[in-house]
C-alpha cells in the first residue's frame, strides 16, 4: 500500500498541517487523518534539529513508524528552509520497507522451505505406507454375529 503525506505550511494561519492519505485505487489517495501543529512549537522543533520535530508531530493518533517519521521529519526541515507558505508531498510505499538483507532472508526461507517439502513428503508417503499395514493387520477382538449393537450409546 502507498501513503501519501502532505506537509503544508500555512503561515497566515500560524499553522503546520501534516495530512495523511492512503492509496485504496491506482493513483486515488483518500484521507486518513489530518493534524495541525502551531507554528512556535514546531520553529522550537526545527531549531532542535530531527529527533524533536518527530516528537513535536508524533502523538498517540498519528505515530508513523520511524523510517517515515524521518522522511516526514526531512520535509519539515526543508519546508521551514524557505519563505512563506510552503509545501511538500512525502510518498511512501510498504514495499519500500523491504531492504536487501530482508530479501535476502525471504529468498533463504523459501529455499528452505522448498528443500523441507521434498523431506517431508518422503515422511508422509512412510506414514501412509504405516496406515496400510495397520488396516491389514487382523484384529484380535471379533463381535459376535448375532449380537445387536446398540447405536444410541445406552451403555
Amino acid at each position: 500500500m502507498k501513503q501519501k503525506y502532505t506537509i503544508f505550511r500555512d503561515d497566515s494561519n500560524k499553522i503546520l498541517k501534516i495530512s495523511e492519505s492512503a492509496e485504496l485505487y491506482k493513483d486515488m489517495f483518500t484521507p486518513i487523518i489530518e493534524k495541525s501543529l502551531p507554528r512556535e512549537a514546531m520553529e522550537i522543533a526545527v531549531v532542535q534539529g530531527e529527533t524533536a520535530v518527530m516528537s513535536a508531530f508524533r502523538s498517540a493518533n498519528f505515530f508513523p513508524p520511524d523510517e517515515v517519521a524521518e522522511k516526514i521529519a526531512h520535509a519539515i526541515l526543508s519546508v521551514y528552509e524557505t519563505d512563506g507558505t510552503a509545501s511538500i508531498d512525502v510518498y511512501v510505499s510498504d514495499l519500500d520497507s523491504i531492504d536487501e538483507n530482508e530479501e535476502e532472508e525471504i529468498n533463504l526461507i523459501e529455499d528452505l522451505d522448498d528443500d523441507d517439502t521434498d523431506s517431508e513428503s518422503d515422511e508422509l508417503d512412510g506414514l501412509l505406507e504405516d496406515d496400510n499395514k495397520i488396516k491389514m493387520a487382523k484384529s484380535p477382538l471379533k463381535v459376535a454375529e448375532g449380537d445387536p449393537i446398540d447405536i444410541e450409546g445406552d451403555v
